[in-house]
């Protein structure tokens, strides 16, 4: 059984640092891109659209960014909690096994002893 513990300790470090390293890749991940380029119209109203839309795409474009860095850094931070505490759980539990290797002899258990008394055949009265 303690065996058993440090061998799903050990797997749940590697989970965690097979989650910081999606962390990095998700910094490194494309999050899209816009090109705004300059237009002009005949009438104000279109050009003014086109530069609001353009606006409002670099905004969304923007709030990718964030997120994919914010979630990037959340599984890096995950990923290091997580190989922390499995971590710690396999050192406890590889120490629990080193202390308890030695084989230890049992007690032995007393048994009452009877209270024999003779019987020569006399009995008390």
């Amino acid at each position: 059984m303690k065996r058993m513990k440090q061998v799903f300790a050990f797997i749940g470090v590697a989970c965690g640092l097979a989650t910081i390293i999606i962390g990095f890749n998700f910094l490194n991940a494309d999050y899209g891109s816009w090109q705004t380029m300059t237009v002009s119209f005949g009438a104000d109203f279109y050009t003014y659209s086109y530069e609001a839309t353009a606006r409002a795409a670099n905004n969304v474009l923007e709030m990718a960014k964030i997120l994919r860095s914010g979630f990037a850094y959340l599984l890096m931070a995950l990923g290091a909690l997580e190989s922390l505490y499995f971590g710690i759980v396999a050192i406890k539990a590889s120490e629990s096994t080193t202390s308890t290797s030695a084989p230890h002899p049992e007690t032995p258990v007393e048994k009452p002893i009877k209270e024999e008394t003779p019987t020569d055949g006399m009995e008390e009265v």
